[in-house]
Formats: C-alpha cells, sequence, structure tokens
C-alpha cells in the first residue's frame, strides 16, 4: 500500500508539473540553480593548489547567476509576449549549451563537471608526490593509487592496463553514445606506480626518478584542469549573452 501510495502521488505531481509547463507561456528555466550547482561542485581549495586561475570562471559564474535571476523575474511577471516563441528558442539553446558543453565522463564512466576529473587528480599526484619527498612509500602508494586508471591498472599488467584504461578511453575510440568526445583524459602512471612497488621491495628509498617522472605528468593534469575552467568560463559567457538577448525580447 505504502508503494502504491507513493507511485500515485509521484504521477500526480509529474501530470501537475507537464501540465504547468505545457500552460506556461515561457518556459520556466531556472538558470540560477545551475549557477549554484556549478559552485557547489568547485573545489577551490584545490583549484588554488593547482595554482589553477579561475577569476575568468569566478566572473562568469557571477554574471551568469545574475542574468539567470534577472530573467527569471521578468518570466514569472510576463503573461503576454509576442516574442514568447523566440524567448524559448533561446533559452532552450542556453540550456543544451549548458548541458552539452558543461559534462564530461570522468574516470570511472561518471558524469561530472569538466574540471572535476583533473581536480582529483592534482590533489592525488600532489600528495603522492608529496609523500615520495617525505620518503613515505606506503602514503605515497596510496595517494598514487586513487589516480583515475589506478585503482584496478595497479592489480593487472601494463599491457592490460593500457587496454582497460588507455586505449578504449581514447577519444576516438570511446562509444559511451553521449559521452562520446566529453572523455577526460586518463594520465598513465603505471610504470611509476610499478618502480615504487619494486622499491620497497627492495629497501630502496631513492624515489628522485618517480617524483621527477610524476611532477611532469602532474604538470599535465594541470595545465589540463585549467583549460577545463577556462572552456567552462567561455561556456557561461555564451549562455549567459543567450540570456540577456531573451530578456531583451521579453521588455521589447
Amino acid at each position: 500500500d505504502v508503494y502504491k501510495r507513493q507511485l500515485a502521488m509521484s504521477i500526480i505531481a509529474n501530470g501537475i508539473a507537464a501540465i504547468e509547463l505545457d500552460r506556461a507561456l515561457i518556459a520556466p528555466y531556472s538558470f540560477q540553480k545551475k549557477a549554484d550547482d556549478i559552485e557547489k561542485n568547485m573545489n577551490y581549495d584545490v583549484l588554488g593548489e593547482a595554482g589553477v586561475d579561475t577569476s575568468w570562471l569566478n566572473a562568469a559564474l557571477g554574471e551568469f547567476y545574475d542574468a539567470g535571476d534577472e530573467l527569471w523575474s521578468e518570466i514569472r511577471a510576463t503573461r503576454y509576449s509576442e516574442n514568447a516563441d523566440e524567448v524559448n528558442q533561446l533559452l532552450m539553446q542556453a540550456e543544451k549549451k549548458l548541458q552539452s558543453e558543461l559534462q564530461m565522463v570522468g574516470g570511472y564512466i561518471e558524469s561530472m563537471y569538466p574540471q572535476e576529473h583533473y581536480e582529483d587528480d592534482t590533489w592525488y599526484m600532489r600528495e603522492g608526490i608529496y609523500s615520495l619527498e617525505e620518503g613515505n612509500i606506503d602514503r605515497a602508494l596510496m595517494w598514487l593509487s586513487w589516480v583515475y586508471g589506478m585503482y584496478t591498472g595497479r592489480w593487472v599488467s601494463h599491457d592490460n592496463y593500457e587496454y582497460m584504461q588507455l586505449d578504449r578511453w581514447n577519444l576516438d575510440n570511446f562509444n559511451q553514445f553521449w559521452g562520446r568526445g566529453r572523455t577526460a583524459q586518463i594520465i598513465d602512471i603505471w610504470y611509476e606506480y610499478d618502480s615504487l612497488l619494486q622499491k620497497k621491495a627492495a629497501g630502496d628509498w631513492d624515489f628522485s626518478d618517480e617524483i621527477a617522472s610524476l611532477q611532469e605528468k602532474y604538470n599535465i593534469v594541470v595545465e589540463n584542469l585549467q583549460k577545463a575552467v577556462d572552456e567552462m568560463a567561455q561556456t557561461l559567457v555564451d549562455a549567459t549573452e543567450m540570456l540577456y538577448d531573451a530578456r531583451a525580447l521579453l521588455e521589447s
């Protein structure tokens, strides 16, 4: 009975929402909630530690929120507009741009914002490098095992790791429908990780070669992170222009 009541309430709620949406002159997009969600999923501590410049993104995010908030007020106040169809088309285009360009497939085939995969990897790799510099091999291996691809990759040969993670994750090969062309770059630290395991077994505490190699690859991840942040900012700028155009049409 409980499940039947829950199902009934769900059907009623969805039905009411569908009717209200059908009756709405202007589709009730709430872009400020999207801005809130983006900000909630930005780890500014990790970004700061990586030295990533977020000033453009912060400014774009603030303007996008304000434009969405002002547009929402205009939508709620509008009872008639000769430009309703054009406004709805603009809002749909803005939503499509946000949904398309602000989604990436992360390292375990999960949807996330474009910067999140690289945020994680900069954190894990940086802590792994710090641990090696301090001579703490166990702590380093723990952190490095969390780098995308290594959680399972550390248990197999490099050939299998390459097949499971690198080759199938290649942008040209990835075939997860909507995810095609949106895969984050998997950084290959298999050999560094394996070398550390062998040195631990042999009691060799000279990690200078592994640190140098990991640092080079860490720099690549930071570059990818900065690029992702900048591209997000550009997407928000483009979407904001659409919101301004929509508001202008409503006010005309």
